[in-house]
């Protein structure tokens, strides 16, 4: 057993003392260092996800729906060169796409139901995900009639309803698109706006029979003050 003088035992804790504070020393700038690459690498990760964009990679559509292949292909088309900040956004805007394209088809009521997303990888910042949705399309309907007719009770148009029905290109007993009665009623803007009527408003509604599977489309129209 090693003796230790009375006079020997402070220096000895003294050296103790200080080799202890040397190596806590060390410990500390190594937890300091370690603290700062890890700060770094959380930066360099966030500047990541902030940088990273979401793309639609694939899509899944499930249910008993006509043409699904097909409504794939189309949304695949439309949405390959569009970027997203979220991954809801895409989400979002591939189920309206999806509506869109069946309501073209005559399919009024579908149903897109709340799409799931999933990682496919990244490619040059951005995120490809898959998109899987399920859809209940319901009847196919077809156009009944197109009435054009003043908000205004016994007021005559400004413009002759034949000239106004002119501007929805449907055809009776032909698919009831709603793309297209959209796309009518920014043409009915069109038409009052360059006459001067810019307070022009057109309330469509519609008339569902569902033995016959037809739709009669009422347009109302506020045509608003003339401005030269």
């Amino acid at each position: 057993m090693l003796n230790i003088s009375r006079i020997t035992m402070p220096y000895v804790a003294l050296v103790c003392a200080t080799a202890c504070s040397v190596v806590a020393a060390g410990n500390r700038d190594h937890a300091r260092q370690n603290l700062s690459s890890n700060l770094v690498m959380s930066s360099e990760a966030i500047v990541g996800e902030l940088e990273m964009t979401f793309v639609l990679g694939d899509l899944k559509i499930e249910g008993d729906v006509h043409d699904r292949d097909g409504v794939i292909t189309r949304v695949l088309k439309t949405w390959k060169d569009r970027e997203y900040d979220d991954a809801k956004d895409l989400r979002d805007a591939v189920a309206e796409g999806i509506r869109t394209d069946f309501q073209e088809r005559g399919y009024f009521m579908v149903l897109v139901h709340e799409p799931a997303s999933q990682p496919l990888g990244r490619v040059d910042d951005k995120q490809r995900m898959l998109i899987v949705t399920s859809i209940t399309e319901g009847e196919q309907f077809r156009l009944g009639t197109v009435n054009i007719e003043n908000a205004v009770p016994d007021r005559e148009l400004i413009i002759p309803a034949a000239t106004l029905r002119e501007q929805f290109h449907l055809r009776r007993d032909g698919l009831f698109s709603v793309p297209e009665v959209r796309a009518g009623l920014e043409r009915l803007n069109g038409l009052y706006v360059a006459r001067g009527y810019t307070d022009f408003t057109a309330e469509p509604e519609t008339k569902i029979d569902n033995e016959s599977h037809h739709i009669d489309l009422i347009i109302r129209i506020t045509e608003g003050p003339h401005k030269p």
